[in-house]
């Protein structure tokens, strides 16, 4: 619905986005453009300053207002880029976030700005979506990614990435205005999209996935960093769900089930008698570490473990054991996995040789290759997800 002043008359809907150095252009004026075709629309971007800013295209775009001086937005936006992962760690333009999505009828980003988003509080427990090659670190924020397009939880519209902007756009413009309004912008732009080739996504039959696990492992290599910064920052004001830390010696009691509340459950390997000598392995401190295929997270559509992330541990017969938290996540390729690791799973191995003909024999297993498709050959380039993890209770 369109914004109206006290005399029944409707006044300009304020559209504001935060610039800023290395945002990627097209997250800012793929929506800007189809936002200023939109009745009573005014638009600002907002920097530090009103001055030139590098996008990561080469070319720069010109601030309209400075953080002091920006409207109250009806909706405020963040693109995305290189540069939202650096804006994490600018005070100023958090706070100027926070202060504006105060005042905002929707709060909304589009790609990686995201975890802008997040850096500054807004996604706690929110559904949101980003660019699919940094999707799973959306979870260090305390989001709930969600694999789409575009994701709405209540004032807060996520976009995916780079070209999910426009479909963004277009949802923004039906919720401000109405449907009617958002298709005549629609044909007039003649948004009709039909791509030459059917490789947008990871899940498309042309993408390569050779590509795709090369920029999963680089995006995570490059980018957490920052985002585990940017949580740490966060924790402060998150209670620890599991509470008061137990008693020595209890760690392998699971008798209060509150504490365990809203956990998320694991189960190592299969039902017994594989799980439960694992399940041995770690009581006694032996094993530390474990290791998944990224087919298998792909497949699931699971999003993928994090530093910090806590869950109960069962047993074969379903019992709440105990709880892990994860200390480190890695992405590697199989031919790539170390002896450390190996030695940490605490399953005996005694060289990488070893740890690897024993995971082959696993993850060829009929049950394993049931769930990830038995047209996935392994080899050294297939990507593993190393986890190490300490039991907290």
């Amino acid at each position: 619905m369109v914004a109206w002043d006290d005399a029944g008359m409707s006044r300009p809907v304020h559209f504001v986005s935060v610039l800023f150095p290395r945002v990627t252009q097209l997250d800012l004026t793929g929506p800007v453009q189809l936002f200023s075709r939109l009745p009573d629309a005014v638009i600002d971007l907002a920097w530090h300053r009103v001055e030139p800013v590098a996008t990561d295209a080469g070319f720069s775009i010109l601030a309209t207002v400075s953080f002091d001086d920006a409207p109250q937005a009806d909706v405020l936006m963040v693109p995305g880029g290189q540069g939202a992962f650096e804006l994490m760690d600018d005070p100023v333009a958090l706070d100027f976030v926070r202060r504006q999505a105060a005042g905002a009828r929707f709060v909304t980003s589009v790609c990686t700005g995201a975890f802008v988003l997040g850096a500054a509080g807004l996604l706690r427990g929110r559904r949101a979506t980003t660019h699919w090659a940094s999707h799973p670190m959306l979870q260090l924020l305390g989001a709930h990614p969600e694999q789409a397009r575009v994701v709405r939880d209540g004032n807060i519209i996520t976009g995916g990435g780079v070209t999910s902007g426009l479909d963004y756009a277009l949802t923004v413009a039906a919720e401000v205005y109405d449907e009617a309004t958002a298709r005549r912008v629609q044909l007039a732009m003649e948004y009709d999209p039909h791509p030459p080739f059917d490789a947008g996504s990871p899940a498309r039959p042309e993408a390569d996935q050779d590509q795709v696990r090369r920029t999963l492992v680089e995006t995570r290599r490059n980018r957490e960093p920052g985002v585990t910064r940017a949580a740490a920052r966060l924790a402060s004001d998150v209670r620890d769900p599991i509470g008061t830390p137990g008693k020595a010696g209890d760690a392998g009691s699971c008798e209060d089930a509150d504490v365990h509340e809203g956990l998320p459950i694991v189960e190592f390997a299969f039902p017994e008698p594989l799980r439960d000598s694992l399940l041995a392995a770690i009581e006694s401190g032996a094993k530390t570490a474990t290791s998944s295929l990224l087919r298998e997270y792909e497949v699931s559509k699971e999003s993928l473990p994090y530093a910090g992330q806590k869950y109960v541990v069962v047993d074969s017969a379903g019992a709440k054991r105990f709880v892990i938290e994860t200390t480190a996540v890695e992405l590697v390729p199989l031919g790539e996995v170390g002896l450390e690791h190996a030695v940490a799973e605490g399953e005996g191995y005694v060289s990488v040789a070893d740890w690897r003909e024993g995971h082959l024999q696993f993850w060829n297993s009929a049950p394993v290759q049931a769930e990830i498709g038995p047209d996935h050959a392994l080899d050294d380039q297939s990507i593993v997800v190393l986890e190490t993890f300490m039991i907290v209770r």
